[in-house]
């Protein structure tokens, strides 16, 4: 628990709002660069948040639907991460279709506020002691705090690199988004404590292939089929 003041706070909590914090300072700032206001990019920033939260849930359920309790619906804990790459992107198209946006803008305006909330959300993970690491002598690996850094890392360098302008087309942030998430995870997995079901591998490792083929789609669609259709 967390103290502030007279109030306690549990860490999983707390630190899962400062990374909801930061994601909304950055999809603020993000909206700047759409001329969107800021109560807009803002609510944006919400309804990406909701949505998050549903489709982590969600994931979480199937994947204990066999071992389901009342506690499994409640909102401080219960997740499985994966579910925002795997079904918030078709989320989103649909949320664009009613925004009236190109669906590409709404993927683009998240993915790394996202990325950004997800590290410090790693953080929360290591204070109540949950996704650890194997043990190796005497030593546990601190995965979640490692997959925070490459986060967090990622996340700046996507950033400093919109910033200069070198991510010019669409979907190619979401995609390096996906691919790099994808990729982190599925090295990741080989050191956390985990249930194998094929050979070495767990449902997360099947879990981090899809989200890296989506990254690789969502390329393709906005870029290189554009680009195809373009020419024709």
């Amino acid at each position: 628990m967390i103290k502030i003041g007279n109030l306690s706070v549990s860490g999983f909590i707390f630190f899962w709002m400062i990374g909801i914090i930061c994601s909304q300072i950055y999809y603020v700032i993000e909206g700047r660069k759409y001329k969107l206001k800021w109560y807009y990019s803002l609510g944006i920033g919400l309804m990406i948040l909701f949505f998050e939260i549903v489709s982590a849930k969600l994931l979480f359920l199937l994947e204990n639907i066999h071992n389901l309790s009342r506690t499994s619906f409640a909102l401080t804990g219960g997740y499985s991460l994966f579910g925002v790459f795997l079904f918030m992107p078709f989320i989103l198209i649909l949320l664009s279709k009613y925004l009236k946006n190109d669906s590409i803008f709404i993927l683009d305006f998240s993915s790394i506020g996202i990325l950004i909330e997800l590290a410090v959300y790693r953080i929360g993970c290591k204070v109540v002691g949950c996704c650890g690491g194997i043990t190796i002598n005497n030593y546990q690996i601190p995965t979640q705090i490692i997959e925070c850094i490459i986060d967090a890392i990622i996340a700046m360098a996507l950033i400093v690199l919109q910033f200069k302008n070198k991510i010019e087309k669409n979907g190619v942030k979401t995609s390096l988004v996906f691919i790099s998430y994808g990729f982190i995870r599925f090295i990741i997995e080989f050191f956390r404590i985990r249930e194998n079901i094929i050979g070495p591998f767990s449902i997360s490792h099947i879990f981090a292939i899809i989200t890296i083929i989506i990254g690789i789609v969502i390329y393709y669609l906005y870029n290189i089929k554009k680009c195809e259709e373009s020419k024709k």
